[in-house]
């Protein structure tokens, strides 16, 4: 008997990359930059790795920036992103699924 059912919710359920790129893009533009999508994909499906957003606009733009403002005001964008995002294909199903074994 199924006992539970675990989802990997981080781009599972709704296209979050996208949304992240998206939030970063508009920052980097009201900074007069453009994030190539050849730099951000070096961290999609990670932590990060060998990418980091706001290093690379300092080092694009030439000045300093308040980090934990620009990812503060990045968080808020991409969660108003993703209220927009539609559930990726197959999650209603498998939810539905689910429901009728507890």
């Amino acid at each position: 008997m199924i006992k539970a059912v675990i989802f990997d919710f981080d781009g599972l359920i709704i296209d979050s990359e996208h949304a992240a790129y998206m939030a970063w893009e508009e920052i980097y533009q009201e900074h007069g930059v453009h994030l190539e999508i050849r730099d951000w994909s070096r961290c999609i499906g990670g932590f990060g790795g060998e990418f980091h957003s706001c290093e690379h606009l300092v080092g694009l733009t030439g000045y300093e920036v308040d980090r934990d403002v620009v990812r503060r005001c990045r968080d808020a964008r991409k969660r108003e992103i993703l209220r927009g995002q539609p559930l990726c294909e197959g999650v209603v199903d498998r939810l539905q699924e689910a429901k009728p074994m507890g």
